[in-house]
């Protein structure tokens, strides 16, 4: 069973989701998923955490990471969903998205915030089992096919099941689990 808790400080294999405000579809229009790409590549180098697996679905992410032993999930996320909110809304101001008035009035909500891209919490579950693990990883790659929109989950593009299934480390390069 996966543990929903604070652990911060030891070496730990997190499940995590963190979705955009209101849901709204915004993580798979044009350019947005490179932002959270480069932005998973900058945070993991930067932090020295292990991508095991990912699924970039239109309002929400699910990452499986392992976080070394110095390093807190907390800040990860934290600056993560900084510094991924500040790229996208430029993103979406470029293409005067139509998405912007509310995530303007979202920001209003909370002081010293203008804009409001991602929910305030991000959802962290320990893996703490093989077994769990397993479900977790199938949860993700299975969930563009659970939402209608591939057939198969190595035909989703922002998936891990491509560098799982396919051997294809195109999009982003994992650290891939053998189980």
């Amino acid at each position: 069973m996966g543990l929903r808790y604070k652990v911060d400080g030891i070496n730990c294999l997190y499940f995590i989701t963190t979705t955009v405000i209101k849901h709204l579809p915004i993580l798979t229009l044009k350019e947005v998923p490179e932002i959270l790409i480069s932005n998973l590549n900058f945070y993991r180098n930067k932090y020295n955490f292990l991508l095991n697996a990912y699924v970039i679905m239109p309002s929400h992410i699910h990452l499986i990471i392992w976080v070394p032993e110095i390093i807190s999930i907390s800040n990860i996320m934290r600056d993560f969903k900084k510094f991924s909110s500040i790229q996208i809304r430029e993103k979406l101001i470029e293409k005067k998205s139509k998405y912007l008035p509310v995530l303007y009035f979202e920001g209003k909500k909370y002081q010293n915030q203008k804009f409001k891209l991602w929910m305030r919490r991000s959802d962290k579950v320990v893996i703490i089992s093989e077994k769990i693990l397993l479900i977790k990883m199938n949860y993700i790659h299975e969930n563009p096919v659970r939402a209608g929109l591939v057939d198969k989950p190595e035909l989703y593009l922002y998936s891990s099941a491509r560098n799982y299934m396919l051997d294809d480390d195109s999009i982003i390069q994992i650290d891939r689990i053998e189980i």
